[in-house]
């Protein structure tokens, strides 16, 4: 039989519970296998913003995914040509596991923006499309065949996450608590 994954890309800076929130309902409601947490390694939208670094990042994601066996982290996007593109990872994923099936997760306001990435074109052929709504950002018309996951609506964002911190404010019910204490021991985002 073949592997059904999930692949949940982002900076991941820090992962929070709306992560764990789209991937607890992909995997139910499309029977996955499992769940692929990929920390991009050099986007190319933003990589000047991130002030942590891909192995942080990393240890974020593996701190916030302990005891839950079918969700895992990959490092995949550190041995790909920089900048990351999401096209790159998904056929480097293919080769990596050819008989596997892949759906690739997003919120509503990554569906906005896909015409703008590299080759979006070539997403749907490479895994099906899976999208989350996001606060804010309606469900639209997409040109691309995707599918619609059933959720609560998160509204939680990495940005404000990082500014309470700076704040002096509590992460509490937002970030997993092994986040939260990552976050505390490295003393990130403080400035």
């Amino acid at each position: 039989m073949n592997e059904r994954l999930g692949i949940l890309g982002g900076a991941f800076n820090p992962i929070h519970n709306g992560h764990l929130i789209l991937a607890e309902q992909a995997h139910n409601q499309l029977q996955l296998d499992s769940v692929l947490f990929v920390p991009s390694f050099q986007p190319p939208e933003n990589h000047k913003s991130i002030t942590t670094s891909f192995e942080q990042r990393c240890e974020m994601v593996e701190a916030a995914l302990q005891g839950i066996d079918y969700f895992r982290v990959s490092r995949l996007e550190e041995k790909l040509e920089a900048p990351t593109y999401t096209v790159r990872l998904l056929e480097a994923l293919k080769v990596e596991r050819p008989e596997a099936s892949f759906s690739f997760l997003m919120g509503s306001d990554s569906l906005r923006q896909l015409d703008s990435w590299y080759q979006p074109e070539k997403l749907s052929d490479l895994a099906q499309l899976v999208v989350a709504h996001r606060p804010g950002h309606e469900e639209c018309e997409s040109k691309y065949e995707i599918k619609w996951l059933d959720m609560p609506l998160i509204e939680i964002s990495a940005s404000d996450l990082r500014a309470r911190v700076r704040h002096g404010r509590s992460l509490r019910f937002l970030v997993p608590d092994p986040v939260i204490a990552y976050i505390e021991d490295q003393q990130l985002y403080r400035f």
